[in-house]
């Protein structure tokens, strides 16, 4: 998962991450912005908005390409 994170940001493709939180699964599309490994995190943002996920959330990562 890391790595298509990694490839994802580079390359500056969208993804869809799979988390799981508060006892059901999320996905979250769009392109990611930034990651912040001191506070396991990274930041994506979508065409309405930005938002930051937990790494330790994330279940599933799909590069759309």
């Amino acid at each position: 998962m890391k790595e298509d994170i990694e490839i994802a940001m580079k390359r500056s493709v969208d993804i869809e991450i799979k988390t799981w939180e508060d006892g059901q699964f999320t996905f979250h599309n769009g392109k990611v912005i930034w990651g912040d490994l001191s506070r396991r995190t990274i930041e994506m943002e979508d065409v309405f908005k930005s938002f930051v996920i937990k790494l330790d959330e994330i279940v599933d990562v799909t590069v759309l390409e």
